[in-house]
């Protein structure tokens, strides 16, 4: 999706750079389009830097993965988000971030079983 997107997104200023009668309006094109293109994409690379600095920092990304364990949806979120189908603010939002935050802090629910209500049992059931 971004290699395309870019791809629409340039077209017409290179048009523009190659049509110009001066270098410094030909760079003039490509600042223009330099900053659409950042502009285009700049929660996807925030978005990016957070999974990140989560995948580097093991402390977030067990509270994260835990968030997301006890509401899918928040992990269906963040596919779209990665898929390019979910505009990023979806998940760049404080609304969000709180309750990520909420469910990777909340305590572990225990079963009347004993077993933590909020993780899958393993397969050999122990």
């Amino acid at each position: 999706f971004a290699a395309l997107r870019g791809g629409e997104l340039l077209a017409p200023f290179i048009v523009a750079a190659l049509e110009a009668t001066s270098e410094s309006a030909a760079f003039a094109a490509l600042k223009r389009y330099d900053e659409e293109r950042r502009r285009a994409f700049a929660g996807k690379w925030r978005m990016e830097k957070l999974v990140g600095l989560a995948v580097g920092t093991p402390m977030i990304l067990n509270g994260a993965v835990r968030a997301m364990h006890r509401r899918k949806a928040l992990a269906d979120l963040l596919v779209g988000v990665a898929g390019d189908f979910v505009p990023p603010s979806a998940v760049l939002s404080v609304p969000f971030a709180l309750t990520m935050l909420a469910l990777a802090l909340a305590p572990h629910q225990l079963s009347k079983a004993g077993a933590r209500a909020d993780v899958p049992a393993s397969p050999s059931g122990a």
